[in-house]
């Protein structure tokens, strides 16, 4: 299965639409200010802004942005793709999601192959993976227990001795 922009707007019914942006992209700074506590607007975040110093009804948003969408890690801190990300909720800007999304999911497939004993700690992506992966199996008519099982899955209950 090949992974494109193309299939995870057909997966999850979105449009291939607006800026194709995940971490080099340039933030209209002014923006930023919405989210942040008045003492920090107006500065230069170009390092990460600390999630402290963002506003509360924002943090755990950006905590399951951060978490489940573009796998950072670092939780303490967000940077201008997470604040890109609440600038396209709130209708501030256009990202195109299905490239925002594929984007995320390579930087995650490198971490993985990178760190291949640290996977648990990685797998934030996994409902995501998941729904790709059935609606590709639907798509060619292929029953999701059958491709469990031709892939080496036991679908056996297991027996308490």
């Amino acid at each position: 299965m090949y992974i494109s922009e193309g299939t995870i707007a057909e997966t999850f019914q979105l449009d291939i639409t607006g800026d194709r942006w995940f971490k080099k992209g340039k933030v209209d700074e002014t923006l930023l200010n919405q989210f942040l506590l008045p003492e920090f607007q107006n500065q230069d975040w170009s390092k990460g802004i600390p999630l402290s110093i963002v506003l509360k009804e924002w943090r755990m948003i950006l905590f399951l942005v951060n978490n489940y969408i573009s796998c950072e890690g670092r939780y303490n801190l967000v940077f201008r793709y997470h604040m890109n990300f609440l600038l396209h909720m709130t209708g501030d800007t256009q990202m195109n999601l299905p490239f925002f999304i594929l984007k995320s999911l390579q930087k995650m497939s490198m971490k993985v192959q990178k760190f291949p004993n640290s996977v648990e700690s990685s797998l934030a992506h996994t409902c995501l993976i998941t729904t790709l992966v059935y609606h590709e199996l639907c798509c060619y008519g292929i029953d999701e227990n059958i491709f469990l099982v031709d892939v080496g899955f036991d679908l056996r209950p297991e027996l308490d001795a």
